[in-house]
């Protein structure tokens, strides 16, 4: 841009000076030459010019009048935007984007510098993009927008970035969670900054004095008493930290507790199976007893019953053969009233049915009482019965059958 003071001199050996104005202040001296000339136009040219022209002994002086120059942008600074944020964490995809407002249809170029080198040159697109971010990826970025012919070139101010490893890990080797138990979560992260630690838990923020969590290590870890059924959900570890401006950046790490197990799963597969086998065996035997104790209570019995009678008849024969050794020489002798008379039954059964038979005859204690006899027989199980027998049975066997004494 260039600036002319004109004017005619009365006479044109007559030596003058010019002098230049912006906005009421000088921008060049007096001098000879009558032009004033800008080399790159820019934004900040824009203003109120005016010029001056006086003899060179100064004794005359004139002034023109004033004239408004507006500069016209071709585009705008350009900023430098971040995403997701300055702040990164290892991994992710970040997005460099170099944003300008372009006055004309002027095809620009894209320059982006990391730490002041050149990463990426005159790109039409305005964007960089850094697939996964590591940790050399952490520095100082730029951008700048030029115009095609090259005359017009504008630089963004330097934004840095932080590339970040965030993890979550717990205080036990499997992941299973089970009620009652207590649980650490750690949130880490790498040193060389000063980080702000939030622990939320299903979108909640978990308070410094919650009455179900505990904060610990200036907010780094949450621990858990014991673990409840409401403990389930997802928990986000929200680390921050004021990289530019005070403007604080986040970045986030998610760990999920699915549900909280009423006992240890490990080797379920294989305790339960064996605690079922122990329950089957333990019932088993519990049916086994019962049924051996049935046995035995019937056969004790039974078993008693025999011994005594087997006893009661070798002692009744012994009796009985002494008996006839005396009859035979002594003669019959009388029998007390309370002797026990031995003798076969009889019955309509078979031979077989019946084992021994014993009868008691008991006298009469006086003159008016009858005589009485009890008949017994002990029968095997299983065999039958008389018709003219009345038949009294043991809930287990049939094993006694009494006879009716009028009938006998």
């Amino acid at each position: 841009m260039t600036l002319v003071c004109v004017t005619n001199p009365v006479q044109s050996s007559t030596i003058l000076l010019y002098t230049f104005y912006k906005d009421s202040e000088i921008i060049r001296s007096a001098d000879r030459k009558t032009s004033y000339v800008i080399g790159k136009a820019g934004e900040e040219n824009t203003g109120r010019y005016q010029c001056s022209v006086q003899s060179q002994d100064g004794n005359v002086r004139r002034k023109s009048p004033e004239a408004h120059i507006l500069v016209q942008k071709l585009f705008t600074t350009p900023k430098i935007r971040v995403g997701p944020s300055c702040l990164v964490k290892e991994g992710e995809q970040v997005t460099l984007e170099c944003v300008t407002d372009p006055k004309e249809k002027t095809g620009l170029k894209y320059f982006f510098y990391k730490d002041s080198q050149i990463i990426q040159s005159a790109a039409i697109k305005n964007i960089y993009v850094i697939d996964k971010a590591k940790e050399e990826n952490t520095g100082s970025y730029q951008c700048s927008v030029q115009s095609q012919d090259g005359n017009v070139r504008k630089n963004s101010t330097n934004i840095y970035i932080l590339i970040q490893n965030i993890t979550i890990t717990v205080d036990k080797d499997n992941k299973d969670f089970v009620y009652g138990e207590s649980l650490t979560l750690n949130c880490s992260i790498k040193k060389g900054m000063s980080p702000v630690f939030l622990w939320l838990h299903n979108e909640t923020v978990v308070e410094k004095n919650s009455e179900f969590y505990q904060l610990r290590d200036s907010g780094k870890v949450l621990y858990i008493k014991s673990l409840q059924s409401h403990h389930a959900g997802t928990y986000n570890c929200k680390v921050s930290n004021n990289l530019a401006d005070n403007k604080p950046f986040y970045i986030v790490e998610t760990f999920q507790i699915s549900q909280i197990l009423e006992s240890h799963p490990l080797g379920s597969n294989i305790i339960w199976p064996v605690l079922g086998v122990l329950a089957s065996l333990l019932l088993l035997v519990v049916i086994l007893l019962f049924v051996k104790r049935r046995t035995l209570s019937i056969l004790f019995p039974l078993l008693s019953h025999q011994q005594n009678s087997e006893s009661t008849i070798d002692k009744d024969r012994s009796r009985d053969d002494r008996r006839s050794a005396n009859e035979s020489t002594n003669g019959p002798d009388e029998t007390d009233n309370n002797q026990h008379l031995y003798g076969n039954v009889s019955s309509q059964q078979e031979e077989d049915d019946i084992s021994y038979t014993y009868i008691t005859s008991t006298g009469p204690t006086n003159k008016k009482d009858e005589p009485s006899v009890v008949y017994s027989v002990l029968k095997p199980p299983g065999a039958s019965t008389g018709s003219q027998a009345t038949q009294e049975t043991d809930d287990s066997a049939n094993v006694y059958q009494n006879f009716d004494a009028e009938e006998h």
